[in-house]
């Protein structure tokens, strides 16, 4: 276990004694839980301290290409992928996973049972995505997304820390799960997806491959590519560039009346903000009419509501609610069609209901035609924490796509 001078395996950059360690349990719940996080803490402090070169490799090598917000976001993705490779990628010398190492030479030190068990169940654990029906504060109620089997998860924090974060119901969320003492828990941190489309890819993409793989293989297989989906989110929409003013309030106003479930708003307002732009560019965006623009641009928006489940809005409904009338909005509806016309189709056949003519177009191959598929057989083959599966892995993967 983590010595108490050591850093905290947290985080935090305090020492152990003066973060973690100090944190008491009050009472068996809280006992439980305190001692999962720090059998959580101390895998990821053995493998940073044995292997923490390779697996920065391996994290780099990855994400070579792969595009993040800022490194907030890049070491949140790099911690996640840490985690798969703790459980999946075997090590050079012994063949063996980071997690199965740590679990030969520290699980007869565990003294509590339950922990023990817990401890050397977790070989051969795939990570998942789970959609969140009920988010009880510190229990989230889940649904995998491709098993459909219901779990709950309670969720790990230090015993001084309150509410983690905003309400999740209708979100997803993608992580490692482990179970002890008949709970479940996330192993490390876990991502929260907020987009449709995001968890549209990843299904998609499970889809090209469940013919092969299971859906514990596919997760276990594709988890990189899982997290790059994931992650690879719409942008900020409040700090978008506009002209003049007249545009930005435009695009603000519809995204106010998008009466929407919000797991799927963020979808919403990024088609709303790209057709949006298209139009501003194609025309100059010489807005005057602020209302009955963003009722027309409302009206556009409604046809792709319906894939989503949602009810589309009639121009009298979108009239009253901008205020305007019905003969000018159905003018420049008009005139968003025409301009728009080959951009609303195209993002209807690709984004939305993915009808793509080409039998073979597989939207989620990243690899360019002239790229080498990943190698690193050769990775630190002078030091003895070489992953040296990883290589063969990522043939395994290829071969699979053709």
């Amino acid at each position: 276990m983590t010595k108490r001078n050591e850093p905290c395996p947290c985080g935090s950059s305090k020492k152990y004694k003066n973060c973690c360690a100090s944190k008491v349990p009050t009472d068996i719940d809280k006992l439980i839980e305190f001692n999962i996080l720090e059998l959580q803490q101390d895998i990821f402090h053995y493998a940073q301290s044995h292997y923490e070169d390779g697996l920065e490799e391996c994290i780099n090598e990855f994400f070579e290409e792969a595009i993040f917000e800022d490194e907030d976001q890049f070491d949140h993705a790099g911690f996640l992928l840490m985690t798969w490779a703790i459980f999946s990628l075997p090590i050079a010398e012994t063949k063996q996973t980071i997690l199965e190492s740590y679990i030969k030479k520290h699980s007869k030190k565990i003294t509590r049972p339950a922990l023990r068990e817990a401890l050397e169940k977790l070989p051969g654990t795939a990570p998942s995505v789970f959609k969140v029906k009920r988010d009880d504060q510190m229990v989230l109620f889940v649904e995998d997304i491709f098993t459909e089997e219901e779990k709950q998860i309670q969720l790990l924090v230090p015993n001084n820390d309150e509410k983690i974060g905003e309400d999740l119901d209708g979100y997803y969320v993608l992580g490692m799960t482990m179970s002890c003492h008949n709970r479940t828990y996330f192993f490390g941190t876990f991502q929260v997806i907020t987009s449709a489309v995001q968890i549209g890819e990843i299904l998609s993409l499970y889809e090209i491959h469940s013919d092969e793989l299971s859906p514990q293989q596919f997760t276990d297989e594709f988890f990189p590519e899982i997290i790059e989906v994931a992650f690879n989110g719409l942008p900020d929409f409040n700090d978008m560039p506009w002209d003049n003013p007249n545009q930005k309030q435009v695009s603000e106003l519809v995204r106010a009346n998008l009466k929407v479930a919000k797991e799927i708003k963020p979808t919403l307002e990024g088609l709303t903000i790209t057709l949006w732009k298209v139009y501003c560019s194609k025309t100059g965006g010489n807005i005057r009419n602020i209302p009955k623009y963003a009722a027309a641009l409302h009206f556009i928006i409604g046809h792709f509501m319906v894939a989503f489940g949602e009810d589309e809005l009639s121009k009298q409904q979108l009239a009253k609610m901008y205020d305007v009338k019905i003969r000018g909005l159905s003018d420049t509806i008009n005139k968003l069609e025409d301009v728009l016309e080959d951009d609303l189709n195209k993002i209807a056949d690709d984004l939305i209901f993915g009808l793509v003519e080409d039998e073979d177009y597989d939207p989620f191959d990243f690899e360019d035609e002239d790229d080498d598929d990943i190698d690193l057989d050769d990775f630190f083959l002078e030091e003895e924490f070489i992953i040296d599966e990883l290589a063969k892995k990522r043939n395994e993967k290829q071969k699979v796509r053709k």
